[in-house]
């Protein structure tokens, strides 16, 4: 990293911490500060912003920053505990996802003053501005780990305040902190480009998918009004009709508990990449714990997420299996391809489609008779077959390119901890390091 490290380390109590510089310290967290648990209310309480206050939830961190992403607000009377407070720091303490566990933001400008979740922490010290990037270490991540089970993705407050964290003498933490503030803010800044290309390439395939599936290979094809204003013209002699003609959406709940069930292999909308149709992880019905209704899945069927906000998780399904109870199995007649009717699916006109109808229903899902209604374009077989396979070659190279993009952005998420672990546990000394009057701050 090309900085040195102190003159002088003292053993620390901890042996998985090991040596700390001399003068500093190393304390539980219910030394530090306090940990404060969330509110809990009840749907009835939810209300509008005119008359509710903003809570914060765990879909409101992202990238150890807050967002205001499906915001909700409530008239409840809480705490002054409960409102949170300028330099606050928000901790995900519950969540359906292990690896959320532990993401944190710090809670500044719109956001103080707003009630948050039960599942979520809030931690309130003195010295948060340190304790902030500790959070983002892999010390942090480390201690979060150790206390999580197979059976509950839970940070309690418990286990919280028993975190060890080492505590520099306080010109030493602004010091620190400040130096961080400016690096991270730098790896920040590159890793928001990278993610910025990764977005333009997504943009392209959906692009690639949608002109293949909508306009066909030929440009000199003769084009008709597919009748459908969202559509607009598709080619002359391709058939325009509802997807439950040539289609077939799977019944029929099993139990995953019962043999020969629970050793099948599972999927998921978590197991799915938005946008591409990939599937980058898969488990049995055993290894996932699943205990609700799962749907049977034929190889060549294709499995859709009917859940907002997963409307463009899609994919092709290369075995006999199970999916998840929030997803369809889709069967075809003969004369659509399967692989065509998953590029049609992961089309920008299908996602616009499917986002509009889930709004206008109670729950946010695309239920059976909508997508059975939805507008479906046939083209003759071999036409479909040469689409796919068009679809499959464009997509490759964009898929490669977008792949190095995020080993990219993994190597700088990397670097970005091991620095921040570096720092926060003295294993460098920044205490003499010039920061630029106008460094990147977070």
């Amino acid at each position: 990293m090309g900085y040195e490290p102190y003159k002088k380390y003292t053993h620390s109590n901890v042996e998985w911490l090991g040596q700390i510089p001399s003068g500093w310290q190393e304390l539980r967290l219910k030394f530090v500060g306090d940990a404060i648990i969330g509110l809990t209310y009840a749907p009835d309480d939810i209300t509008d912003e005119s008359s509710g206050t903003l809570v914060l939830r765990a879909n409101n961190i992202q990238d150890r920053k807050l967002v205001s992403n499906d915001p909700v607000f409530v008239a409840v009377d809480a705490a002054e505990k409960l409102y949170t407070k300028d330099g606050d720091i928000l901790i995900c303490s519950r969540n359906g996802s292990r690896h959320l566990i532990g993401k944190n933001a710090i809670v500044t400008g719109d956001f103080v003053g707003c009630y948050f979740g039960a599942f979520n922490t809030l931690f309130r010290s003195p010295v948060n501005d340190f304790l902030f990037h500790v959070f983002n270490s892999s010390l942090f991540e480390f201690q979060s780990g150790s206390y999580l089970t197979a059976t509950i993705n839970q940070l309690t407050l418990g286990a919280l305040n028993s975190f060890i964290v080492p505590i520099p003498p306080p010109e030493e933490q602004q010091q620190i902190a400040a130096f961080l503030d400016w690096k991270t803010g730098q790896i920040d800044a590159l890793i928001g480009k990278k993610k910025e290309l990764l977005e333009k390439l997504k943009e392209k395939r959906i692009a690639v998918i949608t002109q293949a599936v909508t306009q066909g290979l030929n440009p000199a094809a003769p084009m008709r009004d597919s009748g459908i204003p969202w559509l607009g013209r598709v080619p002359e002699h391709w058939e325009v009709m509802r997807f439950g003609y040539r289609t077939n959406i799977q019944e029929g709940q099993i139990d995953p508990e019962e043999e020969p069930y629970s050793e099948m292999l599972l999927i998921a909308p978590n197991h799915i990449e938005s946008d591409t149709g990939r599937i980058y992880d898969i488990t049995s019905a055993r290894d996932q714990s699943a205990i609700s209704g799962k749907y049977l899945v034929r190889r060549g069927d294709v499995v859709y997420s009917k859940i907002r906000p997963h409307l463009n998780k899609c994919a092709y399904a290369n075995f006999d299996g199970l999916c998840s109870a929030d997803m369809y199995p889709i069967r075809t007649e003969q004369d659509v391809s399967s692989g065509f009717l998953l590029f049609w699916m992961l089309a920008q006109p299908f996602l616009d489609y499917a986002t509009e109808s889930s709004m206008r229903v109670a729950m946010p899902k695309l239920n059976r008779d909508t997508l059975n209604a939805a507008p479906l374009v046939v083209p003759p077989v071999i036409e479909q077959i040469a689409i796919v396979e068009h679809i499959h070659r464009e997509t490759t190279h964009i898929d490669a390119m977008a792949d190095k993009v995020v080993e990219a952005i993994d190597r700088l998420t990397e670097y970005r901890t091991a620095l921040i672990t570096a720092a926060t546990t003295g294993k460098i000394d920044v205490r003499k390091v010039n920061i630029p009057k106008n460094s990147v701050s977070l």
